[in-house]
């Protein structure tokens, strides 16, 4: 008996072997010699379990679908442009008005009867938004497509990323699992994207400019991946990560690329247009597909504005949301949140043409001046530098003395009265430069050489303060242990108890 279960499982190892090499042949025969070294590579590559599991899966299955759409030949001039020079604002307040009157007069002539019942006529907000979008989309260069506005970055974001999941079952229905690759230094509301939808992140390195580095991404592709994600810029350092190059591995792969440009989108084009080097981040580069970029930060509008934007309306339609099966009236959204705030469109939609893209010019020379006065300032200060090569007007800056702890500069800085930003993995300290730091630049410079020179060498200053808490959390090799305290702290500031 012992025998023959020798024989039965020799027997089992030679079929499966066989199966394997026949399933390994195909797969050669297929693909060819790119199929070996990828196969290869995975064998001898270190990769935790889970890893390899994924990659072994992704290599024996058919290629999926490719997620980008036919390109579009009919390209058109947005309706609504941005203009040249900013409007005063008698003139879009006189504007605004006549515009309400119109419409209520276009749904009761009497012009008395509606407009008590709501402070603005259905339709007109509408149109705002639509307008809004369409300045959008003439300053990053969109000429097909859709966009939609939203209430801020994060909702953007969400738009987005709900569109590409459901944009991915349609196009590969067979498909259960949905990922998403982006650098580690994107935003966290792809992440908070992701576990609403679904969709699982995976995370690639930067190099050592702190841009995303693109053979990490491609070798992160798999047949899961539905979307290749890049900053410009990732909020951290103000670095824009290498659109141009991760737009021809995602085309190449039959991928999305989306651009988050929430934080430095309406600050970027201008930047670009002074004679700054500015890497190709927007529409311009082909493979982009989507981008997402805020108002309410560098567009200088109200709290909460942003807007999403897709090249081709087939992806963007994704976004929308639609119920018709209901005792109720339609139901159809373009966003998440559902209704905006009348001021907030309004004040959106007056702000950029008020300012124009004169007026856009002239802010960003300003503070682009002021910029680099700090960054100037800054470096001159022996053992600190500017991390990354960052374009626009936002920075970090560390040590690089191992005698300076950046973080202890930082809690010297606020016993002087300022208010600084810290970051980790690198220590560093964060800026965004606004308007009104020009008149308090030299006094920044002169405070922070001090704060430097007050710390260093005093390692015992990194234990106390805010660089004690900064380093401590950075000791913790859980990092889900601080995430689980920080859930339960943010729980108790609401509780009723």
């Amino acid at each position: 008996a012992a025998r023959a279960l020798v024989r039965v499982a020799h027997a089992t190892e030679l079929t499966v072997a066989a199966a394997v090499a026949v399933i390994v042949a195909t797969k050669l025969y297929r693909d060819g010699r790119g199929a070996l070294t990828e196969l290869v590579s995975i064998a001898l590559a270190p990769l935790p379990g889970r890893t390899l599991l994924r990659k072994l899966a992704a290599f024996f299955s058919t290629p999926p679908a490719s997620l980008l759409p036919e390109e579009s030949k009919d390209e058109t001039e947005p309706l609504v442009k941005l203009p040249k020079s900013g409007i005063p604002a008698d003139t879009l307040l006189a504007e605004l008005a006549e515009r309400r009157t119109q419409a209520w007069k276009a749904l009761d002539p009497s012009g008395q009867r509606l407009s008590k019942a709501a402070p603005n006529p259905p339709g007109l907000l509408q149109e705002l938004e639509m307008e809004i979008v369409q300045m959008a989309m003439d300053i990053f260069h969109c000429r097909t497509g859709t966009g939609a506005l939203t209430s801020g970055g994060t909702e953007s974001i969400l738009v987005a990323m709900k569109a590409y999941r459901d944009w991915a079952h349609e196009r590969r229905p067979q498909q259960r699992v949905f990922e998403a690759i982006a650098p580690i230094t994107v935003h966290p509301a792809f992440e908070k994207a992701a576990a609403y939808f679904g969709i699982a992140m995976v995370h690639v390195p930067v190099g050592p400019d702190f841009e995303g580095d693109v053979a990490a991404v491609e070798r992160a592709i798999t047949a899961n991946t539905i979307l290749i994600i890049a900053s410009a810029p990732q909020y951290c350092h103000g670095v824009v990560d290498p659109i141009e190059r991760l737009a021809l591995v995602a085309h190449d792969h039959g991928l999305p690329l989306h651009v988050d440009a929430c934080f430095g989108g309406f600050m970027l084009p201008w930047v670009e247009k002074l004679g700054h080097p500015v890497p190709p981040f927007d529409f311009r580069v082909s493979g982009v597909t989507s981008m997402t970029a805020d108002i309410h930060k560098y567009g200088w509008g109200a709290k909460g504005s942003s807007v999403v934007l897709f090249r081709h309306a087939s992806i963007g339609l994704h976004a929308n949301f639609v119920k018709n099966d209901w005792p109720g009236p339609v139901f159809a959204v373009t966003n998440i949140a559902g209704p905006r705030p009348a001021g907030v469109v309004a004040s959106s939609w007056a702000i950029l043409r008020s300012l124009g893209e004169s007026g856009f010019l002239d802010t960003a020379r300003d503070i682009m001046a002021t910029t680099t006065f700090l960054k100037d300032g800054f470096c001159a200060i022996p053992g600190i530098e500017v991390i990354g090569n960052p374009c626009m007007t936002a920075f970090a800056i560390r040590s690089t003395d191992p005698a300076v702890d950046i973080l202890a500069a930082a809690d010297a800085m606020e016993t002087r009265g300022w208010k600084m930003e810290r970051q980790q993995s690198p220590a560093s300290l964060h800026f965004s430069v606004m308007p009104h730091h020009a008149a308090s630049r030299d006094r920044l410079v002169a405070d922070l050489g001090e704060a430097v020179a007050s710390v260093r060498g005093r390692r015992e200053l990194s234990r106390t303060g805010m660089a004690g808490m900064y380093g401590m959390v950075a000791a913790i090799p859980d990092k889900s242990l601080v995430e689980d305290f920080l859930v339960e702290m943010m729980a108790s500031m609401y509780a009723n108890q």
